[in-house]
Formats: structure tokens, C-alpha cells, sequence
């Protein structure tokens, strides 16, 4: 269910990416669970790096990925078998553009809430007085 938050693209074939393979053998979990980890990753990476290099955020990998084994091990693995160049595999075909529109739709409201926000308030009709005057 959606609160209107960022939304981020997931592969229809995701499932079967060699990144899931390699991360759950290097980790000794099941690929469904490995599948989980990267895509928890890539909802926080989508917010808090959302150009998916990992560089000012691998020490946060394990937390977003609710691991709870060994956090270092994680991380290791992680970016070992995740990433290309300290960037998501695949992370710029799929999200960059996505982000990049949905950023510039942000700006756009905010700009056009700012320009709402400063303009005169619509004229309201002169209340009448016992003599039919206009009050000053």
C-alpha cells in the first residue's frame, strides 16, 4: 500500500539476475532471500543515493537491508557481488530517469505551490454599512 511516497523500478526478471545468485552463495542464504536484501537495499538507495553509488552509504547496506547476521559480512558481499564501479548493477538504466522526472515533477509543484502561495488573495465583496457607504 502507498502513501504517495518515491517509488523505485524493479526488473521483471530480478528473480534471476546473476547479482542474486552470486549474493546468496556468497552469503549461504536461499536467492529469494537475497532477492529481499537487494531490493530493501534499492528502495533506501532510491531516497538516500538516489545516483546508486554506495560510496557515502555502505556503512548503512546491512540496516537497509535488514540483515541480521553479520553487518560487515553483508556489506562485503554486497558490494562485491551488487555493484559495478561502487553503483548498483544496473541501477542507471533503471531508476536514473525515473528519479530524475520525478525530482523535476517535485520542483515543479514546489514552484508552482510557492507561486500559489504569493499571490493576492481573490477580492472580496465590500460588506455593506447602515448608510450604504464604502468602508476606508
Amino acid at each position: 500500500m502507498s502513501n504517495g511516497g518515491t517509488w523505485f523500478r524493479v526488473d521483471a526478471a530480478c528473480a534471476f539476475a546473476p547479482a542474486v545468485s552470486r549474493l546468496a552463495a556468497a552469503l549461504g542464504i536461499h536467492r529469494v532471500q537475497a532477492l529481499g536484501h537487494i531490493i530493501a537495499v534499492e528502495a533506501q538507495v532510491t531516497v538516500h543515493a538516489p545516483s546508486g553509488d554506495l560510496a557515502t552509504v555502505a556503512d548503512m547496506l546491512a540496516a537497509w537491508a535488514l540483515w541480521t547476521g553479520n553487518p560487515d559480512e553483508f556489506t562485503r558481499a554486497f558490494l562485491a557481488h551488487c555493484t559495478s564501479g561502487g553503483v548498483m548493477v544496473e541501477w542507471v538504466e533503471r531508476n536514473a530517469g525515473p528519479i530524475a522526472h520525478a525530482q523535476r515533477e517535485r520542483e515543479r509543484l514546489r514552484a508552482y505551490r510557492q507561486r500559489k502561495g504569493k499571490r493576492p488573495a481573490p477580492p472580496r465583496p465590500l460588506e455593506e454599512t447602515e448608510d450604504d457607504e464604502v468602508p476606508f
